[in-house]
């Protein structure tokens, strides 16, 4: 049983939001009353967890807006691939139902955010203190989440149904990186560890940050991360130096690409790491919202 549940809220309220939005006869098409409807429903839901996991507190982080984030001024472009219109709409009432909901749950669900960063970032900080002394459940759809499961005592899921939620297996985590474009993780690791090196060689088109270098087959990804990338340490400046020097020997067109596109490769790990995260202020919400 899981004594500590950390939930990417934004996240989940945009499913609840679109579900709200579809449901059959209804009157009223404004975002405020798809608002309230969602709000009602996500209270629900909430209230749902707490009862069938009576041991769990249960901590929804917060995401601030992107252009506030350090991971924005890494990258001005990231996350600018969004629809901006139809983001407004959907977060037109965000703020007056992080509020009521706040009011209206138990104590053992809060609210959390940390100035300046992602929900993300804050749940893989919570995670990482915490995963020595409790049995840690992430609910989120985000990829980046994925590389977490490396700590024992931490697992994923991104459904709940029946009362429960359906913790993915390493296989499932695994599959989350396989499509019909070639691209299988298995084929390069079967570490989990090494989902943050694959993320950040190959790029996420979601929020808009490209590979580091176009069309990076995993044969390359295999040979970087499997004969090169190979130890846990803090990607930097100079480690890449070594790197490259390392494959320049064996492959120079590689190191060439490499050398040529290390501005992306460092930044990439940057915005993605969430290992041994620094500097986060993680405070819970009022009840204003």
């Amino acid at each position: 049983m899981y004594d500590l549940i950390l939930v990417d809220f934004s996240w989940i309220y945009n499913k609840y939001y679109y579900v709200a939005k579809v449901r059959p006869l209804r009157e009223d098409n404004s975002p405020e009353a798809i608002g309230a409807t969602a709000c009602d429903m996500l209270l629900q839901f909430f209230r749902r967890i707490s009862g069938n996991y009576p041991e769990a507190h249960i901590m929804l982080a917060l995401d601030p807006p992107t252009t506030t984030t350090g991971n924005y001024s890494l990258c001005e472009d990231y996350k600018q691939n969004r629809n901006k219109e139809e983001k407004k709409e959907v977060y037109s009432a965000f703020k007056d139902i992080v509020g009521t909901l706040s009011k209206k749950l138990n104590s053992k669900c809060s609210f959390v955010r940390a100035v300046g960063f992602e929900a993300d970032q804050v749940i893989s900080y919570l995670a990482e203190q915490y995963q020595t002394s409790h049995s840690i459940l992430i609910f989120s759809g985000d990829k980046d989440l994925l590389q977490l499961t490396y700590y024992e005592n931490v697992d994923i899921s991104d459904k709940f149904e029946k009362g429960t939620f359906l913790i993915k297996s390493d296989e499932e985590i695994f599959g989350k990186f396989k499509n019909n474009k070639g691209e299988d993780f298995t084929r390069v690791s079967n570490n989990k560890k090494d989902i943050l090196k694959y993320r950040v060689l190959k790029g996420d088109p979601s929020d808009n940050l490209k590979p580091v270098f176009p069309r990076i087959k995993d044969s390359e990804i295999i040979s970087i991360i499997q004969n090169y990338w190979i130890d846990e340490e803090v990607l930097t400046d100079i480690k890449i130096d070594y790197m490259i020097e390392d494959i320049r020997s064996s492959n120079k067109d590689l190191a060439e690409k490499l050398d040529k596109n290390r501005e992306v490769w460092l930044r990439n790990y940057k915005i993605m790491n969430l290992y041994g995260l620094k500097g986060l202020k993680v405070k819970k919400v009022k009840a204003h919202g």
